[in-house]
């Protein structure tokens, strides 16, 4: 998916954006990689600025962007204090190899890797180092698996990993232990999950519950297990994201990364 270290991308829609971008620089700081800041024409604080500008400097548009992008550059670099950091705002930038610091953009970008942040400043600013896979029986779980995995394991050395699933009753087993009745192709899944986490040497667990609402226990888990953070993917036959997105209209109470489905996964 990714061709070597993804870049990160954050927008700037005015100062309510900081928080995102102190997220974003965290991340890209841990990754040892380079972060560029979006200008977001469409927000009225840049639409205002922009008129402004026009206004009272007289610029072609080309002069104008760019005058604006170091104006703001050197405003976040003062108020993340960040002086030594080098850190790229502009109004346009490929972001193709990027992961993108947005919680807009994960309902529309089915290629591009996001990453929705609430208002965390960090990416283990939750007190934990614990990152949850929800895992059922479809392949893109294992799709997130194999991009995912690497990508925070790099963000986080410390990096231990929570194994989610919530199955149905079994109605051919008589056990009440939730974990007698997943099917055989989670089983698989959970087997391979497992497997990949041991050869990059990550602490890894699994929780398997029954829950008739997925994201409901995928909420409680995430607050229960005070998880930093949680890894999925959209379908790879749709492009969708079911549970994800709901997940996040919920306003799921840790920062989602979706991983994006640039390249043909193959199996």
């Amino acid at each position: 998916m990714f061709i070597g270290t993804p870049t990160v991308t954050a927008f700037y829609r005015g100062d309510e954006s900081l928080n995102k971008i102190r997220y974003a620089l965290d991340l890209a700081q841990r990754l040892n990689t380079k972060l560029t800041v979006l200008l977001d024409s469409s927000s009225p604080y840049v639409k205002m600025v922009v008129v402004m500008l026009k206004t009272t400097l007289k610029m072609d548009e080309e002069v104008l962007l760019k005058t604006l992008s170091e104006r703001i550059r050197q405003h976040i670099v003062d108020e993340l204090n960040i002086p030594d950091y080098s850190l790229e705002v502009t109004n346009s930038a490929d972001v193709g190899q990027s992961i993108l610091v947005n919680n807009r953009a994960i309902f529309s970008s089915r290629k591009t890797t996001v990453l929705a942040p609430w208002k965390e400043e960090s990416v283990v600013s939750r007190g934990s180092s614990e990152v949850m896979f929800p895992i059922g029986k479809g392949r893109s779980c294992r799709w997130a698996l194999r991009n995912g995995l690497p990508l925070v394991k790099a963000a986080i050395p410390d990096l231990s990993v929570l194994y989610w699933h919530t199955t149905w009753l079994d109605p051919n087993v008589e056990s009440e232990n939730p974990e007698d009745h997943p099917c055989v192709e989670v089983r698989e899944n959970l087997a391979l999950a497992k497997k990949m986490a041991d050869q990059l040497g990550v602490k890894n667990r699994q929780i398997i519950e029954i829950r008739r609402d997925v994201v409901e226990g995928l909420s409680q888990a995430i607050l229960r297990e005070r998880c930093c953070l949680v890894v999925m993917t959209r379908g790879l036959g749709t492009g969708f994201g079911r549970y994800g997105d709901i997940l996040i209209r919920r306003q799921c109470p840790a920062p989602v990364l979706m991983i994006g489905l640039e390249g043909e996964p193959v199996w």
